[in-house]
């Protein structure tokens, strides 16, 4: 007996199948889902961003100089008015226009005094060159852009991902499938996953101001494990969660009775769920496809061979009910109670 869950978990701890996981496509018979087509980021989003190219707004600080000539050189505020005053009473517009265009029209008036004046301005703080980083990362909010920046780079800026503690156990809290970039009202395609996880430099576009990033949360939904199980429980979902890496990285065992080669999972409703037999033992053996899990996923593992898969469900429904259904209906009476008091 001992023999037996020691080396079921060893398989589920070490376990390495020749066959990639998939998502479930259809029932009784499993069929891989085709992959769709990774989308093609615009070669625009992996232009570095400069601050010359930003346009000068109110409040922003420019060094002002005039190349050759001393006494020149003068550290000035854009004004109010979104004007530019600068020495020997040269006043200039400032505000919506690029750093170029102002040292042009500051030419223009110094010609009087200088031979050909080259006019050198260089940005010192920008206030409008500001992007948004916020959701599950350390250090969420406002960060200046004083120079070229990529999307990694931005998110080690900000912290990097939040870790969280759920049931003792840490986790990873952000979903980032769900994250994504915003710019000029427009998502960027990127794939944060491939980006975080596998280093995929082909995702890793530059930061421009005005950007809004977005880390979104795994937490808000659950998975359920029950049956013949040592512990019935919910485990927080994360992107990539299959059968197999529920059962390994929280740690519950299989009782002896467990009859791992018709696993259920139901999706769905729960008065007419979409239900997926997994021949579990296969799964372990490698000669099946692990499963890929989606948030709300039952996984429910019987004690013994039935013949009728409707019975089964029937009675995967009735357990996860008795289990689970009176916490669930705490928790939500629990957040509906919070939102009134608020």
């Amino acid at each position: 007996m001992k023999f037996l869950i020691i080396a079921i978990l060893v398989f589920l701890s070490s376990c390495t199948t020749h066959r990639k996981p998939i998502k479930l496509t259809g029932y009784p018979k499993l069929e891989q889902q085709a992959k769709a087509p990774q989308k093609i980021i615009d070669p625009k989003y992996f232009s570095p961003y400069k601050l010359e190219r930003s346009r000068v707004d109110v409040g922003d600080e420019l060094e002002i100089s005039v190349f050759g000539q001393d006494n020149t050189l003068s550290s000035v505020t854009v004004a109010p008015d979104g004007k530019v005053y600068y020495l020997y009473g040269v006043t200039v517009q400032g505000a919506g226009l690029f750093i170029e265009e102002i040292a042009d029209s500051i030419k223009i008036k110094l010609n009087k005094l200088f031979n050909n004046p080259e006019v050198s301005i260089l940005p010192q703080k920008v206030h409008s060159s500001n992007f948004s980083i916020i959701g599950k990362i350390r250090a969420p909010g406002q960060y200046k852009l004083l120079s070229s920046l990529t999307l990694r780079q931005a998110i080690n800026q900000a912290g990097g991902l939040t870790d969280g503690v759920f049931r003792g156990t840490t986790v990873k809290v952000a979903s980032l499938k769900k994250s994504f970039i915003i710019r000029d009202e427009k998502k960027i395609p990127v794939n944060f996953h491939a980006l975080i996880e596998k280093g995929d430099a082909s995702q890793n576009v530059f930061i421009h101001p005005g950007d809004y990033i977005y880390i979104a949360s795994g937490l808000s939904q659950e998975v359920y494990i029950m049956g013949a199980v040592t512990s019935a429980y919910p485990a927080a979902y994360n992107d990539e969660m299959t059968i197999i890496s529920l059962l390994a990285s929280n740690g519950s065992g299989l009782k002896k009775s467990a009859y791992i080669k018709q696993v259920l999972i139901l999706r769905g409703d729960l008065q007419d769920p979409v239900v997926y037999q997994i021949d579990l033992a296969a799964v372990l053996n490698g000669d099946e496809h692990d499963i890929y899990l989606q948030p709300g996923d039952i996984i429910f593992v019987p004690e013994k061979p039935y013949k009728f898969l409707a019975e089964l469900t029937e009675l995967a429904c009735n357990v996860f009910a008795s289990s689970f259904g009176r916490r669930l209906g705490r928790d939500f009476s629990e957040d509906v109670l919070g939102l009134e008091a608020e």
